[in-house]
């Protein structure tokens, strides 16, 4: 199976973008239903029937993002990491992720309602601020700026771990050279 690298192939793509985005849709429908969206019932405000079964949509698509972020290590996290490209807006990425992770396991399993509160606000926001970190990612270089030359040799060792060494001696050797002078005979400068 050959290895992606920093680009990731339309299909990768549409994998780790639709998947993204339910997550954000399907939190959104259950913000929504959850706060503007009670229905009255005999006994008083009782919850929206898509509040339901949209948290239960949320649940399932966030398994599909977690198999689209697992795709991203092995590939496209550490060949842009190597590379040095976009590292700030990546690890942003990666932290958020992360985060909302955590949060998610928390509103699942933590029993106090006040600290579920808490998560729950904290777990919304992130989510509302995933698609503004995303298209950070994608549109800008939140890295530090680097050459172009380094760039592609940034690039050439992420995909080719072991051609660092070898490109370093070349270089190496190339600038500790001593310049060939016209006085030196045809002998001397064949070496």
């Amino acid at each position: 199976m050959p290895r992606e690298g920093l680009r990731l192939s339309l299909h990768h793509r549409a994998f780790v973008y639709g998947s993204s985005a339910l997550l954000f849709l399907t939190g959104a429908a259950w913000l929504v239903a959850h706060t503007w969206m009670r229905v009255e019932g005999d006994f008083g405000d009782m919850p929206h029937p898509l509040e339901r079964w949209s948290l239960q949509a949320h649940g399932a698509v966030a398994m599909l993002f977690l198999m689209a972020l697992g795709s991203l290590v092995r590939g496209h996290i550490r060949a842009g990491w190597r590379a040095k490209r976009s590292r700030l807006s990546g690890a942003t990425m990666v932290a958020a992720s992360a985060a909302l992770i955590v949060s998610g396991w928390c509103l699942y399993y933590v029993g106090n309602e006040e600290a579920r509160a808490l998560i729950s606000q904290l777990h919304w926001l992130l989510g509302f601020a995933g698609p503004i970190i995303i298209g950070a990612h994608v549109l800008g270089r939140g890295g530090a700026a680097v050459s172009s030359a380094q760039a592609q040799r940034n690039i050439r060792d992420a995909r080719e771990p072991d051609s660092r060494d070898s490109s370093r001696e070349r270089e190496w050797s190339a600038s500790s050279r001593p310049a060939a002078s016209s006085s030196q005979s045809p002998a001397c400068t064949a070496s």
